[in-house]
């Protein structure tokens, strides 16, 4: 039978259309080992990684170790005292210390020692400089400093770091100042107490250790703190402090978490800058005094394993209005007051 033309077209369309190709079997890609070795290796490094992101944060000082902590403390203060014009000072303290822990109590606590080995100061009021140097002690009687060289206080610290005591300092204190005699004695031996003693050394010590969190911490992670002290002079001492974890790093020779840090003081005033200052002007001045402004922020490098402060350096800001009256004078002294002070401190093994 003869086929149409239409037909034949149909048949064409199927008889010359090229076969489809037989599906290949598949077979599972294999990673090369040139990959697969580095993949493995990102993988687990990434997975112990989180194992040893956090940590919790304890002060357990080693027994048998004994530190040596340089500070130094500068200082630069203007005084507005109204029509008698502006005074700068500048000043710089250096302490350099023995840290010894000498004890861990059943509560975890630590009491360390702290032995005096050195204390220079440097101070500048407008031409006239004054240094003092334990290093090259004075013949003068009322050299405060020289005779602490060698003596010891003692703390006794959480071991989330809070500062529970300081005690030797007061007594120490008699025993060098037994000697000293007249007003101006007395009057070094109030400052040396007021600026040195127990209450002095527990807000100082406070303000170089600082308050660790409950739970473990990595970095990016904060926390607020809040410590009340008796700041030399002045009065209660409100402190708000916030932390956060900035890095786990060497520093100083040591395996080191880095702490950033930021903190707000208050202040209640109290008498005891009046009390002195009557007895060294020797007449029944009045004084009213409010604190402004007073901030700080700095970094600190823990050691990892016991919780020491290896490094530390911060700088803050206070500003303090005060108004103070004469008895011979019709009109009161307004004086404005604006501070800077940096400190510095590294511990060495």
């Amino acid at each position: 039978m003869k086929r149409t033309r239409a037909q034949n077209r149909v048949l064409n369309k199927f008889v010359s259309k090229p076969l489809a190709p037989r599906p290949r079997a598949h077979k599972p890609r294999v990673l090369k080992p040139s990959v697969l070795v580095p993949l493995v290796f990102i993988a687990f490094t990434l997975i112990s990684g989180c194992g040893a992101s956090k940590q919790k944060l304890r002060m357990v000082p080693n027994l048998e170790s004994t530190l040596r902590q340089v500070t130094t403390l500068e200082q630069d203060m203007t005084m507005s005292l109204g029509p008698m014009g502006e005074q700068s000072t500048q000043s710089t303290t250096l302490f350099e210390m023995t840290q010894i822990p000498r004890e861990r109590r059943d509560d975890g606590s630590t009491v360390m020692e702290y032995r005096y080995d050195r204390i220079r100061t440097e101070t500048t009021v407008g031409d006239q400089v004054m240094t003092m140097d334990t290093d090259s002690p004075s013949e003068d009687e009322l050299d405060p400093f020289s005779a602490l060289v060698g003596l010891s206080i003692t703390a006794r610290i959480t071991n989330r770091g809070k500062v529970l005591e300081v005690s030797g300092f007061d007594e120490l204190m008699d025993s060098i100042s037994s000697d000293m005699s007249g007003p101006e004695a007395a009057q070094m031996k109030e400052l040396m107490r007021s600026s040195f003693g127990n209450e002095a050394m527990t807000s100082m010590l406070q303000q170089i250790t600082p308050i660790l969190p409950e739970d473990a911490v990595g970095v990016g992670d904060s926390w607020k703190s809040e410590t009340s002290m008796q700041f030399p002079m002045l009065g209660d001492m409100e402190v708000d402090y916030a932390y956060e974890v900035l890095a786990f790093e060497p520093y100083v020779g040591s395996d080191c978490v880095k702490l950033g840090f930021d903190y707000v003081i208050s202040i209640t005033s109290g008498d005891a800058l009046l009390d002195l200052l009557r007895q060294m002007m020797g007449t029944d001045v009045d004084l009213e005094w409010e604190m402004k402004d007073s901030i700080g922020t700095g970094s600190l490098w823990l050691d990892r394993a016991t919780g020491v402060v290896m490094a530390m350096d911060f700088t803050q800001d206070i500003s303090v209005q005060m108004s103070m009256g004469i008895p011979e004078v019709a009109e009161e002294m307004d004086m404005d007051f604006d501070i800077r002070q940096t400190m510095s401190m590294e511990t060495v093994r």
